[in-house]
């Protein structure tokens, strides 16, 4: 609420609240020791604070909180990368000790988890190369790959192969060592378990179509506003989205990091629809009709992310933690 209020004011910051709060991926994981719920908050932290005056203590405090929130959740580093490397083209020139201190903050985290992994694996940050190497050059030289069939590119189709088998050599399990030697001998056939279009097709099951329709109103909304700040939360949204399709497994638990964001876009788009903008026309029955679209939508979102909830009888798997 915090985050999206020093965007769009006092009410779209409830109505980001009201989403996130009520969305069916939080209702359903927010009451379990996931580390993605604490990685959301930790993330909605730093971005908030660097939306703050950019100096050099602000730029350390919020590369520590987005830090913690890799600390937390590797997936975070989706979230993070962006926001270092944006901040830092940004600010390179005209806040350099912002821009050095959020990379400070960051660092010194995953110095700590590397350090953390040579106590617990022996080896200086092994947990955390391996899933980068994992989730983000595999993925990458699948995106590679996918241009590449597209320009017909043999150079980018070469480059792609590289990424992948690096990764392997470097972070594979036996397991997956073994299966693509039985692709190779064409005893199997690589597949995803979901296809990339999976989070586009089941999207009413991680956000409600309400909240959707509000959070494309905001975005839209955000392309009329002149500030880095929102443009930079827009491009950390689709860069997750992106990435996330690109990955074999799929689950709308691993949208939790960024789902504030989203229902930073959700407010904007809800203040828009009610009126509270600059220039809007804020009198009669044209704002008794624009209050009522925006609070009926608000109430479709919140009803679609407790009966999404409330419908599959997660009750019955109770019985296997007695």
């Amino acid at each position: 609420a915090r985050l999206t209020a020093r965007v769009g004011g006092r009410q779209a910051g409830l109505a980001a609240a009201i989403v996130l709060g009520l969305n069916p991926t939080v209702l359903r994981w927010g009451v379990e020791p996931v580390s993605g719920v604490a990685a959301a908050l930790f993330a909605a932290l730093g971005v908030a604070k660097l939306f703050d005056t950019r100096t050099l203590r602000s730029g350390i405090v919020a590369g520590a909180w987005l830090g913690a929130g890799v600390l937390m959740a590797y997936q975070t580093f989706s979230i993070v990368l962006p926001i270092v490397l944006f901040v830092v083209l940004w600010d390179l020139r005209s806040a350099r000790a912002h821009a050095c201190g959020l990379l400070a903050g960051v660092v010194a985290c995953v110095v700590v988890q590397c350090t953390f992994d040579s106590l617990y694996y022996g080896e200086f940050g092994v947990s955390v190369l391996t899933y980068l190497y994992q989730n983000f050059v595999l993925n990458f030289a699948r995106m590679v790959v996918e241009v590449a069939q597209l320009t017909k590119s043999r150079t980018l189709y070469d480059l792609s192969s590289w990424l992948y088998n690096k990764s392997l050599r470097e972070a594979a399990s036996d397991l997956t060592l073994q299966y693509q030697e039985q692709v190779k001998q064409q005893q199997a056939v690589i597949h995803q378990s979901h296809g990339i279009s999976w989070y586009f097709v089941n999207l009413a099951r991680g956000l409600p179509w309400a909240a959707v329709v509000l959070c494309a109103l905001g975005a839209l909304r955000t392309l009329t506003l002149r500030s880095w700040k929102v443009w930079l939360a827009l491009a950390v949204v689709v860069v997750n989205v992106a990435t996330y399709g690109f990955k074999g497994a799929k689950d709308f638990r691993l949208w939790l990091p960024f789902l504030p964001l989203l229902a930073l876009f959700a407010g904007l788009g809800w203040s828009a629809v009610a009126g509270y903008t600059q220039g809007a026309v804020r009198r009669g029955s044209l704002l008794r009709a624009r209050t009522a679209v925006a609070l009926a939508l608000l109430a479709l979102a919140a009803w679609a992310g407790v009966r999404e909830t409330w419908l599959p009888n997660s009750r019955k798997f109770g019985a296997f933690w007695q």
